[in-house]
């Protein structure tokens, strides 16, 4: 996923009510689009409810490093 946001390859697809229901990442080959090496889609409400999760915890460590 991180490969997908730096260069750009990923769609966001809308829902029914025009609202960002999800997100497609893609990757592929440095200075290549000719073999995708990932591909993933997913809903938003998944991906918030990881993303806090994942935000908490970061927190979570950088604060108790902080001891």
């Amino acid at each position: 996923m991180r490969n997908s946001i730096a260069h750009h390859n990923f769609t966001i697809l809308k829902n029914e009510n025009e609202e960002i229901g999800s997100i497609e990442f893609k990757d592929f080959p440095p200075r290549t689009k000719s073999t995708k090496t990932f591909e993933l889609t997913i809903e938003i409400k998944p991906l918030k409810k990881f993303l806090l999760k994942f935000s908490e915890e970061m927190i979570r460590i950088m604060e108790a490093a902080k001891r």
